[in-house]
């Protein structure tokens, strides 16, 4: 079976036809034949083949020539091979003559022999054949009949006869059957091999076809239109200059990665110099070239390149592009990033576009026009640069930037070049009086400037050239301007009066429009330009500034006929390409002068972007609300056994009903009365299944409403600033219509194509897609629709599938929160639950700082619900999900958001704000959130974190304390900022109080700070609480719940220093005792002497080394800092201290003691090190007359001698040769020989005996 799978699927016979190998082989024989062929294979039976084989030997017996010879030579060859071998002696006698005479008679002879012996067997086999006919004829003649073979056997010769053929010709059948099993195993192979490789073609056309759609998915622009535009409007030979440039040269030449920023005055041809630059380097590179050019235009006329979004996947696509056939981890990222179009996550994109970038040597990215761009999403594109640079694994990247600004600033990435060129006027004078010469030339052989006098192209020449000021767009409006003349004296009026710049162009440009009707028309043309989110067609744009919202049907005499007269009208300010006839305004400079306030002659033309953006809203949803619309009538496609033809395959076969059952045989009994006709059930399933299809409109509606598509795909984008009023306007009526309830012959509403299937209220589908779009007239309506309880009870169950997930996630903070609103719908804790996809939607608002959503989510409709026992878990809810919102935006930097969040929360009772991430929040988020939002000046923020308990951390104050933040904030002084410095340590809103008061009478009373500072010396002294009235009145009050140490060390940081002596030492001695490094750096940097000496019975230590210092070594208890410093080995207190000048070899004490003795009685050698290094004088002697020497042989303090990198008398006696010229050098070697301690070092195997080392 196998084998005739194989054959038919080879030599193309029907299986089902025949299982024999001979039939397979006979019909594929067939099958080579012609007719005539065909025709005599079938009538090839043996009885004919014997005759006419007989009647062909009889007619060659009787007119052969050829045989007649033969037949007369055969007695001849007889009696020559009867005697031929002793007739073959004779040759011999003379070899040279017989031999070829002899040989070519024995040739002949034998051929003659053969040939004859050929008609004998000839003979023979038609005797045999003739022999078997009869027999044969007889055998199917007893087949045929019964009766004969029972009255006329066959005889036993004949029978034994055929029972050996039979024999032998099932041996032979044996032989080609295996043979015939191994030619079909062959050919079995040779099928499978087929059906492989046909598979594995045809998963690489899948794959194919499948990478080709998701690449179409990827961009959603078209970056090379812009690319030809800019080629057609070039003249040759623009940008030689760039190139020459040692800049250029530089940026080119760079073997690490380089950055280069183009930037120049408005109209001076950038984009045209970035064309010829990528053609350039292009050609030079070549098809086999290591390095691969992406280029990328921002282009104000089609806003969707303004996007970042689009701009790296415009990027990406073009490296794919070239790549042929994908990698699979490529084509993994790229499927994840175009599952869902409409929300592309910036982050995979740039991921993608990394991976793609491996292969390659030295990448080149070239973009121009990101002025075009605004704020916001302009730090988002050179963030991603400088992590395109920063992380691409290539050897060199190379980018060049073509803007209005230097923008060098902002890429900044570590190990990489930057350079800048300014495209100024002495710069591109060369391309522009090439381009002037040509235009003038070019305009007069198309007789579109028509002069009289020759002499007159010279003059054009030199006005424009002199008045173009590095501006090539001027020059194009001025020659516009030119062709509009009709004789040479108003030719040489125009040049006389040229404008001085762009904006006087535009004035006097829009200044001729005069009819009423055209300026109405064409300041509808500016409005609609400027807001499309995608280029408008002529025929689009005809519409679209015909209807306004008080239109009700679709009227084709309010179209006006010529849209180019009236781009022409302004003076071509508007332009239409001839390429795709889309129309577009014909500089971004236009857009800014048309959105600036200007003076009143053009006032009419200028508008607000907001305000116009209403306007075309206001178009698009009457558009939509035509009566046409609802009397059209279309064609109804049936396309159920399409789309649904495994479900039509089931209703119309039975195949649900149980085999056996007996409805199903009441369903066969019905079938064979009523005939079982294959016909289709004719129920239309995709009316009554949900398809996620999206529907456009159909093309009969495209023809006569050309502005349909674009509005049914942006009516939404266009209604965003819709003014909520509670009477509704006929605006507002119509949206809320068309939103919720009116329905068309396709689809108007995005989320209704979303590929989720709810169990609940559809309401959710346009809850989310509103919060992921910012879209509040949306939200409003459906509130409005449901009522605000039910959509907090949305967020509510939102909320919870959020919090159910962060309780099972092992992370926390902002990464469990990114995990959450992953891309994918299989990322999600429960993919078929509408509650996690709504978080997800909130997220993507927290993501993309919508910051009007958020307060409307989190305040107008949720607080209804506060104060309410009941709802205590929703507001625990509430809880977690705002504490992870805003670790979230801090963690990603996103000011506005967090700001946002901080405001709503303040108007929650208190007792929920103290309980603000007691759940969700960690001490390093805590303390970071705190510092960023020091660093964006948010005082409400600061004071939400301090309700939640959140502190900031201590390197973070002692950063504030020891920079210069706190004494310039007030000299200045910047009473906002002083708040925010007091909020880091422990301030809050209630201590404020009066406090610009409080500042100004600290800064103009001093002695208002010393008596504070007087005040916390002594309250630190006793540690006690009370206060007294000088406090109140200081702004360091302001710090009552913070500790006294945070509160003077703000005293000093602000450069307010104690005025007593004692006090300032006090305080040093105070750090140093407790060691408090950064208060010794306080006191340090204030310049606090540091020679005064001090008792130790104002501390009242117990430590052991004061105890011993008060009863035998300093009974007065006098030192100073640095002696200190030294007894209690504060050896960066040391160093500090000897830095800031502290006296290396005064007495720091009553009895005349020396730091150095104070080392040598704490057997410290780091710090007899230190003051030696320093230029101590080790020839010190105290009031009694004792060294260094002796302190060390007096003092208790030995805690270091068994320690000998710490203790001072090993170090001293180890190395007593190297002191041996002091004056107690002979006193430190008796001490190295006889000493108790040095005899138990030795013991201890520390120290070498004397005599060893002789």
């Amino acid at each position: 079976m196998a084998s005739t799978s194989a054959a038919a699927l080879l030599g193309k016979i029907d299986p089902r036809c025949s299982r024999d190998a001979w039939d397979i082989a006979k019909a594929r024989f067939l099958e080579g034949l012609d007719e005539v062929e065909k025709a005599a294979f079938h009538d090839a039976t043996p009885e004919n083949i014997f005759y006419a084989a007989s009647n062909v030997e009889r007619e060659d017996q009787r007119e052969s020539k050829t045989r007649s010879l033969f037949t007369k030579l055969q007695p001849l060859v007889s009696a020559v091979e009867d005697y031929g071998k002793a007739m073959d002696t004779f040759p011999n006698i003379a070899p040279l003559y017989l031999a070829p005479i002899w040989g070519s008679i024995r040739v002949m002879l034998v051929i003659a022999s053969n040939h004859g012996r050929f008609y004998t067997r000839v003979i023979d086999t038609f005797g045999d054949i003739g022999d078997i006919l009869p027999r044969l004829h007889l055998t199917e003649t007893q087949k045929k009949s019964t009766v004969k073979r029972i009255f006329q056997p066959i005889s036993p010769a004949l029978n034994a006869h055929l029972e050996d053929a039979i024999l032998r010709f099932r041996r032979h059948r044996r032989a080609v059957e295996k043979e015939a099993e191994l030619c079909h195993m062959i050919e079995e192979k040779e099928s499978r091999d087929l059906v492989v490789r046909n598979h594995a073609a045809a998963e690489a056309r899948e794959r194919e076809n499948r990478q080709k759609i998701l690449l179409s998915l990827l961009s959603k622009t078209d970056n090379e239109s812009k690319h030809r535009r800019m080629q057609r409007i070039r003249h040759k030979g623009t940008g030689g200059w760039l190139k020459a440039l040692d800049e250029f040269k530089a940026w080119s030449s760079c073997t690490t990665h380089a950055v280069m920023c183009l930037y120049g005055i408005p109209g001076c041809g950038k984009s045209v110099l970035m064309s010829s630059l990528i053609d350039d380097m292009l050609v030079e590179d070549g098809s086999n070239s290591k390095r691969d050019i992406i280029f990328y235009y921002c282009d104000h006329a089609d806003k969707r390149t303004l996007d970042p979004v689009n701009i790296f996947s415009s990027l990406a696509l073009q490296l794919l592009s070239r790549r042929g056939g994908l990698p699979t981890g490529i084509l993994a990222i790229l499927e994840s990033v175009c599952q869902d179009s409409a929300t592309a996550d910036l982050e995979d994109i740039v991921r993608l576009l990394l991976k793609s970038m491996e292969k390659i040597i030295s990448p080149i990215i070239v973009l121009d026009g990101l002025n075009e761009v605004n704020e916001v999403n302009r730090k988002i594109i050179f963030h991603n640069l400088n992590r395109l640079v920063s992380q691409a694994s290539t050897s060199v990247v190379k980018i060049i930037i073509a803007s209005r600004e230097d923008t060098t600033y902002l890429t900044q990435v570590p190990h990489a070049s930057s350079f800048k060129v300014r495209a100024g006027v002495e710069t591109v004078t060369g391309d522009i009086d090439c381009f002037v010469k040509y235009a003038i030339r070019d305009l007069i052989s198309r007789n579109e400037l028509v002069i009289g006098d020759s002499a007159l192209e010279e003059e054009i020449f030199v006005a424009l050239s002199k008045g173009a000021k590095g501006m090539l767009l001027w020059v194009k409006f001025q020659l516009d301007d030119l062709c509009r003349a009709e004789t040479d004296s108003s030719i040489r009026e125009v040049l006389r009066n040229l404008p001085l710049d762009l904006s006087e162009t535009y004035d006097r440009l829009l200044a001729r429009i005069d009819v009423g009707e055209q300026r109405k028309y064409v300041k509808r043309m500016f409005e609609w330009i400027i807001c499309a989110k995608q280029p408008l067609e002529v025929e689009e744009l005809r519409q679209a500034i015909a209807f306004t919202i008080d239109d009700y049907y679709f009227d084709p005499g309010k179209i006006p006929n010529d849209l180019g007269r009236l781009a022409r009208s302004c003076g071509n300010l508007i332009v239409i390409e001839d390429e795709d006839e889309n129309v577009q305004i014909a500089h971004y400079t236009v857009e800014q002068y048309l959105l600036a306030e200007k003076n009143h002659n053009t006032s009419f033309f200028h508008f607000n972007k907001e305000e116009a953006n209403l306007r075309v809203g206001q178009v698009c949803v009457a558009y939509l609300s035509f009566s046409d619309f609802e009397l059209q009538l279309t064609r109804y496609d049936d396309n159920h056994t399409s789309t649904f033809a495994a479900l039509e395959d089931v209703v119309r076969t039975e195949s649900m009903l149980p085999p056996r059952s007996q409805p199903s045989k009441l369903v066969k009994v019905l079938k064979q009365f009523r005939g079982n006709l294959d016909t289709a059930t004719g129920i239309p399933f995709d009316r009554y299944v949900h398809s996620s299809k999206w529907r456009k409109p159909a093309a009969s509606l495209n023809t006569k409403y050309h502005l349909l598509s674009y509005v049914v795909e942006n009516w939404l984008l266009h209604n965003t600033g819709i003014q909520i009023q509670y009477e509704p306007s006929r605006h507002q009526a119509l949206f809320e219509h068309l939103a919720l309830e009116k329905n068309f012959s396709f689809d108007l509403r995005p989320w209704d194509s979303i590929p989720f299937r709810l169990e609940g209220s559809s309401d959710v589908l346009q809850i989310g897609w509103a919060l992921s779009t910012n879209h509040i007239p949306l939200l409003y309506a459906v509130a409005k629709h449901i009522g605000a309880n039910c959509l907090a009870n949305y967020l509510e169950r939102a909320s919870t599938a959020f919090t159910l997930f962060a309780s099972r996630s092992a992370e926390t903070g902002a990464q469990s929160l990114g995990k959450f609103s992953g891309r994918s719908i299989d990322n999600w804790p429960n993919s078929q639950g509408w509650e996690c996809w709504l978080c997800r939607c909130l997220l993507i608002a927290s993501d993309n700082s919508f910051t009007d959503i958020l307060t409307l989510c989190f305040r107008d409709w949720t607080n209804h619900k506060f104060g309410n026992q009941k709802n205590a878990e929703w507001n625990q809810l509430q809880l977690i999900l705002i504490g992870h919102l805003i670790l979230d935006a801090e963690f990603h930097e996103r000011l506005s958001t967090v700001e946002c969040i901080a405001n709503i929360t303040l108007n929650w009772p208190f007792q929920m704000r103290r309980e603000l991430w007691t759940t969700t929040k960690t001490v390093d988020d805590a303390a970071n959130a705190f510092e960023r939002a020091f660093a964006s000046q948010s005082e409400h923020l600061m004071e939400l974190l301090g309700l939640a308990s959140c502190q900031a951390s201590a390197s973070f104050k002692e950063r504030i304390l020891l920079g210069s933040s706190l004494r310039d904030a007030f000299a200045a002084p910047d009473v906002l900022k002083i708040r925010c410095l007091l909020r880091i340590f422990g301030a809050t809103t209630s201590s404020f109080w009066n406090i610009p008061s409080r500042i100004y009478y600290a800064r103009t009373r001093a002695a208002a700070d010393a008596s504070a500072f007087s005040y916390l010396v002594e309250q630190a002294k006793v540690s006690s609480a009370c206060r007294s009235a000088s406090l109140e009145t200081h702004w360091i009050s302001a710090l009552k719940d913070a500790s006294i140490d945070d509160q003077i060390n703000v005293l000093l940081a602000a450069g307010r220093i104690p005025s007593l002596a004692r006090e300032n030492t006090w305080l040093l001695m105070n750090a140093i005792i407790e060691n408090k490094s950064l208060r010794l750096t306080l006191l340090v940097k204030a310049c606090v002497p540091l020679s005064y000496s001090i008792d130790f019975k104002h501390f009242g230590g117990t430590e052991p080394i004061i105890l011993t210092l008060r009863k035998t070594v300093t009974p007065e208890g006098f030192v100073s800092p640095l002696c200190c410093a030294v007894i209690f080995e504060r050896h960066q207190m040391i160093k500090e201290l000897l830095v800031a000048g502290a006296p290396v070899n005064a007495h720091g004490s009553s009895l005349g003691l020396a730091p150095l003795h104070f080392a040598a009685m704490a057997d410290s050698l780091e710090g007899f090190k230190c003051l030696e290094s320093h230029g101590a004088d080790l020839e010190l002697r105290d009031t009694t007359g004792r060294n260094m020497i002796d302190m060390v042989i007096a003092t208790k303090l030995v805690g270091n001698m068994w320690r000998p990198d710490k203790s001072l008398f090993y170090y001293l006696i180890k190395h007593h040769e190297s002191y041996s010229h002091y004056s107690w050098g002979a006193q430190l070697k008796a001490l190295y020989i006889s000493s108790p301690r040095s005899i138990a070092l030795r013991d201890a195997g520390l120290l070498d005996c004397p005599g060893d080392k002789q």
